[in-house]
């Protein structure tokens, strides 16, 4: 279809520069973002990418410093029109022209909300009115390719994103505690215990179909570690196979974004199979105040994790998890920063009675841009699980097993580039337990570096 390539350039490259210099006499007018500075802005990547959510917020956090740019309210504009609020987009778009109004762009962006609300005609008032005003431009040209060949009665097809995005990831490490030896001396194996290694990954999404308001991906993930030669034994593979769809849906006011995923994980220690896991994953990301975001969660797997030894019927994990929770984010008002807090809830029903497991993790975080290229990320977190029915099986200690963890996290991230960061990082954590075989103590610190693509 014609106008799929003509909306697919109105998300693509290109745009932006032609928004940039068509948006001269406003920017003589306001204290303005630069043309260049918008271009490399991370919000005109997202939009260049398809992601609106994330480009909204992106804007929303830029007009937090710039309040007036028109520039940047019509990019927020576009990005609700293309979530399905075309009513806020509206307001946005009159409001610009109650100041400009011969602006092109945005008469041409105000007839695609009008045509996706069903008014016709005004939609076809505001692209005749580009054709008059805009005249060699590209914007006349598009809005003529609309009127002829659609005309005011079809539906608007929505912008194309990149069918393909790729993330690469490497990096090196120190691990003071691999094996999860015991802190008590008396209990723990003699051995190695500490290791550098080498951490590989990758992440493919294929958006397969896309609407309006719905997408569905496939997606495939793939990790490998790489310990030092006396630990290699715990070299880990970790392989995604998945489909997830999203849809988008207004409840109460407001935008509800719905998901659910199916994901196929096998799992191979040094080689042999470890684990396989058939996972479901139902998901609600919604807002309910402009300067918060929340995502409700549901996972249910069912794992096996081949031979169950000389006593399944205690110690077989083979069996059904399921977590639930939220995930809660605050933003101020520049919304470069943001706070959260995520809770979740834990069970397990295994085939062994010693890993049937109940519940919680708590985990509360901060990140905070420094500069330009510069972001911190500090979190803190704890978790318990108790296991109802577990006996040891060892003649030394029978005491039932409660864990409790905690953990800190640092981290700091460097864009590099537009499509490359590096990022330090170190944790520690402390596990205690009613059976000591289980206290330990782990760091663990390195550098990764990540590539994006689309």
């Amino acid at each position: 279809m014609l106008f799929g390539v003509v909306a697919g350039r109105l998300a693509g490259p290109g745009i932006t520069e032609i928004d940039a210099a068509m948006d001269t006499k406003q920017k003589k007018e306001a204290a303005v973002i630069s043309s260049e500075a918008f271009l490399a802005s991370p919000a005109a990547q997202f939009f260049q990418a398809g992601d609106y959510e994330r480009a909204l917020e992106a804007f929303e956090s830029l007009l937090g410093r710039y309040p007036q740019d028109p520039l940047l309210r019509r990019y927020q504009a576009m990005c609700l029109d293309r979530l399905g609020r075309s009513e806020e987009a509206l307001e946005i778009f009159k409001a610009l022209l109650k100041d400009y109004p011969s602006h092109v762009p945005t008469l041409y962006f105000l007839g695609q909300a009008y045509f996706r609300t069903q008014q016709w005609e005004e939609a076809a008032t505001a692209w005749q009115k580009v054709q008059e005003l805009g005249r060699g431009t590209p914007y006349a040209e598009w809005a003529g390719e609309v009127l002829k060949r659609f005309g005011p009665t079809a539906a608007l097809p929505a912008p194309s994103p990149p069918r393909w995005r790729m993330e690469a990831r490497y990096g090196y490490e120190y691990d003071s505690n691999v094996v999860l030896k015991p802190n008590d001396e008396s209990l723990a194996n003699p051995g190695d215990q500490n290791s550098n290694r080498h951490t590989l990954g990758t992440r493919l999404n294929y958006r397969a179909l896309a609407g309006k308001t719905f997408v569905i991906e496939g997606l495939y993930e793939f990790q490998q570690t790489l310990h030092d030669d006396s630990l290699d034994e715990f070299n880990f593979t970790f392989q995604e196979f998945g489909v997830n769809a999203r849809k988008q849906t207004q409840a109460g006011g407001r935008s509800v974004i719905w998901g659910l995923q199916y994901s196929a994980l096998p799992g191979f220690l040094n080689g042999d199979i470890f684990s396989f896991t058939n996972r479901w994953m139902g998901s609600l990301d919604t807002r309910w105040t402009p300067r918060t975001r929340t995502n409700i969660f549901g996972r249910w797997s069912a794992s096996d994790f081949g031979p169950d030894g000389s006593q399944p019927a205690d110690t077989s994990r083979d069996g059904f998890y399921q977590d639930i929770g939220f995930t809660h984010y605050w933003f101020p008002r520049d919304r470069q920063s943001h706070v959260f807090v995520h809770e979740e809830f834990n069970s397990a029903f295994t085939r062994g009675d010693n890993f049937d497991r109940l519940g919680n993790m708590t985990r509360m975080g901060v990140h905070v841009p420094v500069g330009q290229r510069l972001g911190v990320d500090v979190s803190g977190g704890f978790r318990f699980g108790g296991y109802p029915n577990f006996s040891s099986i060892s003649a030394g200690d029978t005491s039932r097993r409660r864990d409790t963890e905690w953990d800190i996290h640092v981290s700091l991230i460097h864009a590099l580039t537009r499509r490359v960061a590096v990022r330090g990082f170190y944790r520690f954590i402390k596990s205690v337990n009613q059976n000591n075989f289980f206290d330990y103590d782990r760091h663990i610190g390195g550098v990764e570096f990540t590539f994006a693509q689309g």
